[in-house]
């Protein structure tokens, strides 16, 4: 190896040889090829393929194919105007979080800056690093281990850190180049030549994850530093920093038409001689690479020094720097005026400066080069104009250059830009105004859970006589028109907002941007809300959570974008605060994935009188692990709404329905979107004109099935005619009038997935088939009965019918039923609550049997044993028994909670969730008069014991801030109402409810149900096919029903493999398994049956059935005789 430390007056003109690498004797292909291996760490096949034909010896090759086609997509024009617009727009946003007084680490916001907002530009949406917040450590982790992985000397364990962080980075690129469709793809230009580079040379997905990392060492780990030197550099010298914003002042910045300051990059790039010369004194001063050659033959260099071939060239770019020969005796110093020509320095750059190679030289010069100059420049202008900053420290130090840390103050420079910037151009390209909503990736919430906020805005006096004119008479200005507003407001007792909704909106999004990371802290039980979402935690089965929803005390609306978290053994609330999360909403929709995450959609905010309303059309994963929001942007989506519903499907999110309102008419909607988890696209599935689907409606029941989804009722309102009496001529007058209709129809969407061989961008078929109408349907029909998808079942609760007695009035029942309604069979079956079974020798409530019909369990029978032994009778031993049970009924609870054998409370639109076979609702709604109550309470059922009602919080009602006369019209009816007739028995003050007796709940009769428009003539419930699968019989759990009939199901699981002559094999305990899920499935599947012979077999005194044929022991012969 030979390396040049040194760089004499009479070897420069052998530069050209040594650094441009000419072809035939030195080069810089076969140096990559012999290290890139070690570097990326992919298999050998593809180093075979990197290897062949390196300078296009033997035609083309991949290293010169992927070299020529990254150099087209990274030289000046279209492509890379796109990629700088990308970066820019989004570097933006984390410019508009900082705030004056904040304590910056200066080279952890700039890395996170810049590689987020680099990766977004260059990958697009689907970019790696937006989806896993570590993936930024990683990169820094891989970058500063690399020394010791090209030596490859036991790199597992001298570099651990650095060997995961690329394992990790390559197979995220390998699942992103795996989903990638240059087609439909969003990325730059440069990664579909890199795609169709390796596509066309074969290889693997896993390879071309590993050799992106290699590709991130070129677009970050140079960028990042410099970026940070250059802001340094800029702020650690006053006068400079004076001159360059003059110069920014005159050549690149304008005053726009609404008063608005806006940077031209292009003046920026062009025209900015000072600020491009402070980049390549950067570049000089503080680039450490090292110009490698491979010698391909025997080379004597300027006479005097023979490079024998095989061998290595190296030239550390540090020493070419700082020659005094080339730059003077000034060349250890920092002189950006050292690249101007002209005494002045101000007429143009200095160029063809031999021995100045940062970017390499020759056919190796770096293709990225233009990209890294615009990022690093156009990041400088945009944030010396905009803010000032001052070292923590008191003076100015500019850290060692293996220092990776060094912190600043921020505090506004001058007049600041504000939100509304523009950065119109970069070469002629329009950006537009860059008020887009955030998407804040990893990097950026990393940054700040390190800062602290201490800002200090810049003196107000610095403000010009002519601006305080123009704010003073802004001021002014507003002042007029809110007091117009407010006397037009009184003379004519509207209801005209006081509050601007975009104002209200901007308020949430600060307050949010003021939390520094995600906390997680024990609260109280949420404040009550309505149209909120309840789930149970698709990563812990012991968690559920809640999230928005809104509150109306009859004078003003409160929408809410908390995250609550209910640790059920725990019985605790927790309340997640975060500075990434959707803004306050209320009739959104979420739903979990096969991955575990959960996704949201849409929503609604209105004013707080509800006098103008706002709909979201955006879209969040929450990671429910780290409690981290992740929003995603994509090209197009559904627009939008409120009220839909969305479920998942393999890798698939379906949305569909909802309803947009505009305060003037509402909007039902019908379209149909599904979200592709793995190619991160929305799809709009197109549907033939005469295919039948769903009428448009909101408040639905969607559910995920193994073929696609099921739909089941809605709301709507429809079009209709109403008389409005006779006319002068003796005709009849008509209107039009918006009717309701609660649907109770049923729809299956199919969904069938492309074949294995199909192109990669190929949709999956979707065909809606109408289902009949299910049996025993809840009758009346009824809105806002909430269902909740579990084990093949859809879990109903509440309900109103409203029957309207005339245009002034309305009269409305609302339901407490429990409903479950069977998918498969299409039927619907009440669930009545059942008190423990108590005989004069089994307590009241078996805890230890979670189903509650076993036998008394064989401790319990110890127990009594011993007891009986001790007291010598058995009389002694039930009255022992019986005098604990009553010392525990009449014992003070202190924590212990109620539990209910009535269900709770009528209502609509309950909050449903199910966790662990455990139903659990929320909230909900009841309506009396003009009155409206929402529900400050939680209650869950087990749904195998169904044993009643456990309280989980309940709280007294808020007072409602209506109309007193409205109030009082509404219980001039309902006569004289006693204090003790409130629903509440706990003695509380709140809002008393109408009374409510609860009245026996008897199983649904199998009848038809009240016709509505979604009935069709002729259909008729499906056919019962015999099955004859083993059932469960009645008191018999789970456990036991397996335990029965395990080896019928693993009989049915072989001949089901031998059906489909599956030549995979079984291990015994597989086989057990997937004997247990069916039988599992069948158990659930009969519940609703067996409960019902449970109840009439238990009415008529007939308790546990034991089969004599089950016995193996030898007793009961005569019972087997017979």
């Amino acid at each position: 190896m030979y390396i040049f430390f040194e760089c004499p007056t009479e070897t420069k003109g052998s530069l050209k040889l040594l650094m441009g690498g000419v072809k035939e004797a030195l080069a810089f292909n076969p140096f990559v090829a012999q290290l890139g291996k070690r570097i990326t760490g992919h298999d050998e096949p593809t180093s075979l393929i990197v290897q062949h034909s390196l300078n296009g010896e033997e035609g083309p090759g991949y290293v010169v194919d992927v070299h020529d086609r990254i150099v087209a997509a990274l030289s000046p024009g279209k492509y890379l105007e796109e990629m700088t617009k990308s970066f820019l727009k989004d570097a933006w946003h984390y410019l508009d979080r900082l705030e004056t007084g904040n304590v910056v680490d200066l080279f952890a916001w700039t890395r996170d800056v810049v590689t987020m907002s680099s990766t977004r530009a260059i990958y697009g949406p689907g970019n790696p690093f937006d989806k896993n917040p570590e993936f930024v450590g990683y990169f820094w982790d891989f970058d500063h281990d690399l020394n010791i992985l090209i030596a490859d000397i036991l790199p597992r364990f001298l570099a651990p850190s650095g060997y995961k962080a690329r394992s990790e980075l390559a197979a995220a690129f390998a699942e992103y180049f795996k989903c990638y469709d240059p087609e439909v793809a969003e990325s730059s230009a440069m990664i579909e030549a890199r795609y169709r580079t390796n596509t066309q040379y074969g290889l693997t997905y896993r390879n071309q994850g590993c050799l992106e990392v290699g590709t991130l060492l070129g677009i970050l780990a140079n960028t990042v530093p410099s970026s940070f030197y250059m802001l340094a550099r800029l702020y650690a010298d006053s006068a400079l920093l004076q001159d360059i914003r003059a110069e920014l002042g005159h050549a690149a910045v304008a005053e726009s038409d609404d008063k608005l300051r806006v940077i031209n990059v292009t003046a920026v790039r062009d025209s900015c001689h000072l600020l491009n010369a402070t980049w390549q004194e950067l570049l000089r001063v503080h680039a450490l690479g090292v110009g490698s050659r491979y010698v391909r033959e025997d080379v004597l260099l300027n006479d005097q020094y023979l490079l024998e071939k095989g061998r290595v060239v190296q030239m550390p770019m540090a020493v070419l720097h700082s020659n005094p020969a080339v730059w003077g005796s000034d060349a250890y110093e920092f002189r950006p005026r050292r690249f101007l020509k002209g005494s002045d320095g101000m007429k143009g750059p200095r160029t063809n400066l031999s021995g100045y190679r940062p970017f390499g030289g020759g056919a190796s010069l770096c293709p990225g080069r233009h990209f890294v100059a615009l990022e690093v420049i156009a990041l400088a202008a945009c944030m010396i104009m905009r803010f000032d900053m001052t070292p923590v420290e008191g003076c100015w130090r500019i850290p060692a250059q293996k220092q990776e840390s060094s912190t600043f103050q921020i505090r506004h420079y001058e007049e600041p830009m504000g939100n509304g910037m523009r950065i119109p151009t970069v070469c002629d390209m329009a950006l537009g105004n860059v008020e887009a909503e955030e998407s804040v990736g990893a990097g950026e919430r990393e940054a700040q859970g390190r800062s602290t906020v201490n800002m200090v805005k810049k003196d107000k006096k610095s403000k010009t006589t002519e601006q305080k004119a123009r704010v003073a008479a802004k001021q002014e200005k507003k002042a007029t028109q809110k007091e117009k507003k407010g006397k037009a407001k009184a003379a004519a007792d509207s209801d005209a907002e006081d509050l601007d909704l975009d104002a209200i909106r901007a308020e949430y999004e600060q307050q949010q941007a003021q939390f520094l990371k995600i906390t997680e802290s024990i609260c109280e039980p949420p404040s009550p809300r309505a149209s909120a979402t309840l789930i149970g935690s698709p990563s812990n089965s012991r968690e559920v959570l809640l999230f928005g929803g809104e509150y109306f005390n009859g004078a003003l609306a409160t929408f809410y974008n908390d995250l609550f978290v209910y640790l059920i053994d725990k019985d605790e609330w927790r309340q997640i605060t975060s500075p990434n999360s959707p803004l306050p909403r209320s009739g959104h929709s979420w739903t979990r994935s096969t991955a575990g995450d959960i996704y949201l959609f849409g929503g609604e905010f209105s004013s707080p009188k509800q006098g103008t309303f706002y709909h979201y059309n955006d879209f969040w994963k929450l990671e429910t692990a780290s409690r981290e929001w992740t929003r995603i942007e994509t090209k197009k989506g559904p627009p939008a709404r409120s009220g839909h519903r969305m479920t998942f499907f393999k890798g698939y999110i379906v949305l569909f329905g909802g309803f947009q309102d505009t305060s003037q008419q509402t909007k039902y909607l019908q379209d149909l979107w599904l979200y592709d988890t793995h190619n991160y696209t929305w799809y709009n599935p197109v549907l033939p004109p005469a295919t039948q689907k769903p009428d448009p409606r909101s408040s639905f029941s969607l559910h995920p099935h193994d073929a696609g989804a099921i739909l089941y009722g809605g709301y709507s309102r429809v079009k209709a005619t109403a008389s409005t009496g006779k006319t002068k001529g003796g005709g009849q007058a008509v209107r039009s009038v918006l009717k309701p209709v609660v649907h109770q129809d049923t729809w299956f969407l199919r969904i069938t997935q492309p074949s294995t061989d199909a192109p990669a961008n190929t949709t999956p078929t979707i065909r809606w088939e109408r289902r009949k109408k299910p049996v025993n349907s809840p009758n009346p029909s009824r809105a806002g009965a909430t269902q909740v998808y579990h084990k093949g079942r859809g879990i109903a609760f509440g309900g109103v019918h409203d029957v309207e007695e005339s245009e002034e009035g309305m009269e409305s029942e609302f339901f407490d039923n429990l409903l479950a309604w069977n998918i498969e069979r299409n039927r619907f079956f009440q669930l009545t609550l059942r008190r423990p079974r108590a005989t004069g020798k089994r307590q009241a409530d078996d805890r230890s049997n979670r189903k509650g019909r076993g036998k008394m369990d064989e401790e319990e029978l110890l127990r009594n044993l011993a007891a009986l032994e001790a007291k010598g009778t058995l009389e002694a031993v039930n009255t022992t028994l019986e005098q604990a049970h009553d010392d525990l009924d009449l014992a003070p609870t202190g924590a212990m909670k109620r539990r209910l054998f009535t269900m709770p409370h009528p209502r609509f639109n309950a909050q449903l969730a199910v966790q662990d076979d455990v139903l659990y609702i929320f909230g909900g709604t009841f309506e009396h008069g003009d009155r409206e109550y929402t529900f400050d309470e939680m209650w869950a059922i087990d749904l195998g014991k169904l044993d009643g009602v456990q309280e989980i919080y309940k709280r007294e009602l808020d007072n409602w801030q209506g109309s007193e006369q409205d109030s009082d019209a509404s219980e001039s009816g309902d006569g004289e109402q006693s204090e003790d007739d409130d629903v509440d028995d706990d003695g509380n003050e709140g809002v008393p409810l109408p009374t409510f007796d609860p009245q026996p709940q008897t199983a649904m009769k199998d009848t038809a149900t009240l016709e509505t428009p979604d009935d069709v003539d002729g259909e008729t419930p499906d056919a019962t096919v015999e099955d004859a699968r083993p059932h469960p019989r009645p008191f018999e759990s789970l456990r036991e029903f397996f335990t029965r009939t395990s080896t019928a199901w693993q009989d049915i699981v072989l001949e089901r493999m031998r059906t489909l002559d599956s030549s995979t094999s079984r291990s015994v305990k597989e086989l057990r398994k997937i004997a247990f899920d069916q039988a599992e499935t069948m158990w659930w599947d009969c519940r609703e049956e067996v409960n019902a012979l449970e109840d009439e077999q238990e009415a008529a005194g007939i308790g546990d059935i034991v089969s004599i044929a089950d016995r193996t022991d030898d007793a009961g012969a005569v019972g087997r005789r017979r």
